[in-house]
């Protein structure tokens, strides 16, 4: 059997980009939540708080799929976009390539 070679082994993902984005999307679902909040629970009847709710909304999906098409994009191929994820476990492959998406702290 033949050693791999440093050259020959592919870039990993980084676990901390799948974390950042699921953050984001958790992020994205308590904004839009946000002015439900405020109506029904502290009788704040105001429009502010639905643009807060929405700006904020708007903003942090749009931050996590612009992290998610920079880093987490499939190593070998660089079209396919990985599924992020918070802990190692599933594996799953690049819809383009068929290549597993590798993170960093998995063998």
């Amino acid at each position: 059997m033949s050693k791999k070679r440093k050259s020959e082994t592919l870039p990993r993902l980084e676990r901390k980009w799948g974390r950042i984005v699921l953050g984001l999307m958790g992020l994205t679902f308590v904004c839009a939540l946000l002015p439900v909040a405020m109506y029904y629970g502290l009788k704040a009847k105001s429009a502010v708080w639905l643009l807060v709710g929405a700006a904020g909304a708007i903003l942090c999906m749009a931050l996590g799929v612009m992290l998610r098409i920079q880093h987490l994009r499939c190593p070998s191929c660089k079209r396919g976009l990985a599924v992020p994820q918070w802990k190692p476990g599933r594996r799953y492959l690049c819809p383009v390539c068929r290549k597993p998406f590798l993170y960093d702290d998995e063998p």
